[in-house]
């Protein structure tokens, strides 16, 4: 069976520095880079090893457009002889709410971004099929839809997200909450309703997204988790009597909070603990972790740092917490990080909500320690410092899970066969 040109749709660019183009990137290793083209609004340090034809349409293009009434043209990216630096940011507009979010969907309303050198790169590339993964931006659902009706193409999703069940606004709150969102979630549900219908197959981060999204669609649907390509560290877990303690990744949703809980609970354990963490702050964070004892910010690193950190960890947290998104805004939540720190071989505490997808994961695999208050992380650090035959049985559990779930090679196998047979 022959390769297929696949059209990808979605918001970030593929990536080595951006988690999101990360994980999609993973389930594109080893196609032909002739076969794969890019339809992003940001390309984040875009990983040309991957593929060489990008087609980026920024939203400060698409609102100069809509100021003077003509069709947005992207920068077209391909074919490169060099490996050229770019690199684009959405416009800083603040934190965004229903406001804003309505607004930019004006901006890119009325097929905006059809332009004729769309169309021509659309042409030049000639795509077989297309991969849309799912956000909460309508426009880009409007984007998909077109292509594939237009062309009569397969369309295949990708989700990594809950947003169609949440019964509440998950934006920042604005005045125009109450009605707006109302009219916004209508619409999105009609969008997602509609691309169900034309799906051939549906691509799942966890199983609860699978689950939920089956019991309300009928399209053919598969589990493919987040992939690691990190290989277990060499070096000794606790070489000293001081472990590493570290945490890496988002520091929104309140995960702060969390994170400040754990150094105060380290330092009442033992004065000498304390727990590293990396990840972008905002001033008033900042403030917070300087502030805050046994914590120790270490500000936002690259991706090849993060590696590193993770392998020369004796103990890497994973944080959720549901302060201020009641009911179901959280339960899907599953970071990138725990396929790398599952295949790590560290040891792996997860501080969270039990609910929640990742908990219900390590739980049910048996692949890390999970405590949702402080009581039972007190016992989970406890048994993970001095009961030394239940950490080595829990870490050569998560590194089989690790084998068996966050493969590379094999998840991009498993998710290029469907697209062969889409």
């Amino acid at each position: 069976m022959t390769n297929k040109k696949v059209l990808v749709i979605s918001n970030n660019s593929f990536s080595l520095s951006n988690s999101n183009g990360r994980t999609l990137g993973n389930l594109f290793e080893g196609w032909p880079k002739s076969d794969l083209a890019q339809f992003c609004v940001i390309a984040q340090d875009p990983n040309w090893d991957l593929c060489e034809n990008y087609y980026c349409l920024e939203d400060k293009t698409v609102l100069r457009s809509f100021i003077i009434c003509k069709k947005a043209v992207g920068r077209k990216l391909y074919n490169l002889d060099s490996k050229q630096a770019f690199d684009t940011r959405r416009a800083r507009i603040g934190k965004k709410n229903l406001y804003k979010v309505a607004v930019r969907e004006l901006f890119w309303s009325g097929k905006r971004w059809c332009s004729k050198e769309f169309q021509d790169w659309l042409d030049e590339f000639n795509p077989d099929q297309i991969v849309f993964q799912f956000g909460d931006s309508l426009f880009m659902f409007n984007i998909a839809l077109y292509i594939a009706t237009s062309r009569s193409i397969p369309l295949i999703i990708y989700n990594t997200e809950g947003y169609y069940f949440f019964p509440r606004n998950w934006h920042r709150r604005s005045l125009c909450d109450g009605w707006l969102f109302k009219l916004y979630r209508n619409a999105y549900r009609k969008k997602v309703e509609t691309i169900m219908q034309i799906a051939s197959h549906c691509v799942y981060l966890n199983d609860k997204l699978k689950d939920d999204y089956d019991k309300v669609f009928n399209t053919e649907s598969s589990v493919i988790f987040n992939s690691s390509s990190i290989s277990k560290s060499e070096e000794p877990l606790f070489p000293i009597d001081i472990p590493r303690i570290s945490y890496l990744g988002n520091l929104g949703l309140d995960r702060d909070t969390a994170l400040i809980e754990i150094g105060a609970l380290l330092q009442e354990i033992n004065p000498d603990y304390s727990i590293e963490i990396y990840g972008g702050a905002d001033d008033k964070m900042k403030e917070r972790f300087e502030a805050a004892p046994g914590v120790n910010y270490k500000g936002l690193v690259s991706y090849e740092e993060v590696k590193d950190v993770i392998s020369n960890s004796d103990i890497l947290f994973h944080v959720e917490t549901e302060k201020g998104y009641k009911e179901r805004q959280l339960q899907y939540a599953f970071s990138t990080k725990i396929a790398d720190s599952l295949a790590s071989g560290r040891c792996f505490i997860v501080y969270a909500p039990r609910y929640l997808a990742c908990s219900q994961y390590v739980i049910n695999n048996k692949c890390g320690w999970v405590a949702t208050n402080k009581k039972e992380l007190r016992d989970v650090i406890h048994q993970v410092l001095n009961e030394g035959e239940i950490r080595i049985a829990t870490i050569n559990k998560a590194l089989e899970v690790a084998s068996q779930n966050h493969n590379l090679t094999q998840n991009a196998s498993k998710f290029q066969e469907i697209l062969l047979k889409s």
